[in-house]
């Protein structure tokens, strides 16, 4: 299994949605697929990633923050009996409070339900429908805010409380 530090390495390039039967089959046989530890950052369109939290649970959604803010859309499980996969369906943000979404570039992500830890996860439509906007509390204008992950968040919390006099 590939491990890349700097970049999550793009697994395959497919401009069409897969199919939910499509990426159960890509889930399963991921052995000799990149597998990255990070998400990718500003993803262009028709892009695939598989992105694992190495089974630290502190990591497990590491992978949704890509840079770009999203509307989720939902999602559902595969096959519709005895499901053994869950995906889920994002519009891309265009606006602060947007609760619906632009239909224009999309993620949908896929993860098997007895190991969460690898998610596969594409990115269909208009890269250029996302507009980057400044973070509300920024002082200048300038730039796009991007949010640290989930995980280091979380050591940033338990270190002040280990840490606490």
């Amino acid at each position: 299994m590939e491990q890349n530090t700097l970049d999550a390495k793009v697994y395959k390039v497919q401009l069409s949605k897969l199919t939910s039967k499509e990426a159960l089959q890509i889930l399963k046989n991921h052995d000799q697929s990149p597998i990255s530890n990070i998400p990718s950052v500003r993803p262009k369109a028709g892009e695939i990633f598989f992105i694992s939290s190495g089974g630290d649970e502190r990591k497990r959604n590491d992978w949704s923050h890509d840079g770009n803010q999203w509307v989720n859309k939902g999602g559902d499980g595969y096959p519709r009996k005895d499901k053994i996969m869950w995906g889920k369906n994002y519009n891309i943000s265009l606006m602060p409070a947007d609760k619906l979404g632009s239909p224009e570039f999309k993620r949908t992500s896929f993860m098997l339900i007895e190991s969460m830890s690898l998610v596969l996860v594409q990115y269909t439509g208009d890269k250029n429908a996302y507009v980057p906007r400044p973070h509300g509390n920024q002082k200048s204008k300038t730039g796009d805010f991007v949010s640290p992950l989930p995980s280091v968040m979380t050591q940033i919390k338990e270190k002040s409380v280990n840490n606490n006099p």
